[in-house]
């Protein structure tokens, strides 16, 4: 369980990593991710216009990485599929195929009813399975042409990350990782006093996400008040006022990297290979 330090009082940023991960607290994030699967996806995944807007330019930058340049036959492994829509867009308009594992049964629904629904099913399977255990269901699947691990690392303990890591570096010659992780700036020594207020100022930002999520989804009931904006803004509530009480980011195990740690992590496995 990620730990506190008493200047981190109602500061979740300033939660520790767990070395090793917790029962209990496995038990919470995956509840946590069972029971908001369908709310989470309304605020991150956002509906298909946005989200193409807002995801569609990384993203055809992240399949041309993966698959050199738009090879149309790549098979493609996606750590922390979630709902799939990171997969989907990659593999989109491509004979590719996806391959996802996530840990809530949830999440993995709705990932298979929505490829059904984008007449992507025969090119996307998804599985409910522990992260760390990746490496099984990737050799199952023989040669992986690319990696996706998109914004789950942070909810993942060290030894956990360390594990997914090292395994992706057996995946063979030529298979390729694609790592996007939401990360902060911390003050280091000998800051300029402009770097002090852009450190605070990414803090910020990274501690109300959820903030502002809530306000433009209250704004949106405001002029759409139907029940089902009313039930959402009420179950977005709740799990703001929990994340809260629980000094988390969002989700129970959710620790948000610092932005070189995470590049010095990453670093130690795919050394003078990164491209940032």
């Amino acid at each position: 369980m990620a730990s506190l330090t008493s200047n981190s009082i109602l500061d979740p940023l300033h939660r520790i990593r767990a070395d090793s991960p917790n029962d209990i607290e496995d038990e919470r994030e995956h509840l946590w991710w069972n029971t908001n699967a369908d709310l989470i996806e309304i605020i991150w995944a956002n509906d298909d216009e946005i989200r193409r807007l807002l995801r569609t330019p990384y993203l055809i930058k992240a399949r041309n990485f993966l698959t050199e340049n738009g090879f149309h036959t790549a098979i493609i492994f996606e750590i922390g599929s979630g709902s799939g829509w990171v997969g989907r867009l990659i593999i989109q308009g491509t004979q590719s195929r996806l391959f996802g594992i996530d840990l809530s049964e949830a999440q993995v629904d709705i990932a298979q009813t929505n490829a059904k629904d984008e007449n992507l099913s025969a090119q996307c399977t998804y599985i409910c399975a522990n992260l760390s255990d990746a490496a099984l269901h990737i050799k199952e699947q023989g040669v992986i042409n690319g990696l996706v691990i998109h914004a789950i690392l942070h909810h993942l303990t060290w030894s956990e990350i360390n594990q997914i890591l090292s395994d992706s570096v057996r995946l063979g010659q030529g298979a390729k990782l694609f790592a996007y992780e939401p990360v902060f700036f911390r003050k280091s020594r000998g800051e300029s006093v402009r770097g002090n207020i852009f450190s605070g100022l990414s803090r910020m930002m990274a501690v109300s996400c959820s903030l502002c999520a809530l306000i433009i989804m209250r704004l949106f009931g405001r002029l759409f008040s139907v029940d089902r904006d009313l039930n959402i803004l009420d179950r977005l509530d709740r799990v703001t006022k929990e994340a809260v009480e629980n000094q988390f980011v969002l989700s129970p195990k959710e620790v948000v990297f610092d932005h070189r740690e995470l590049i010095e992590t990453l670093d130690r496995y795919y050394t003078g290979r990164i491209q940032k």
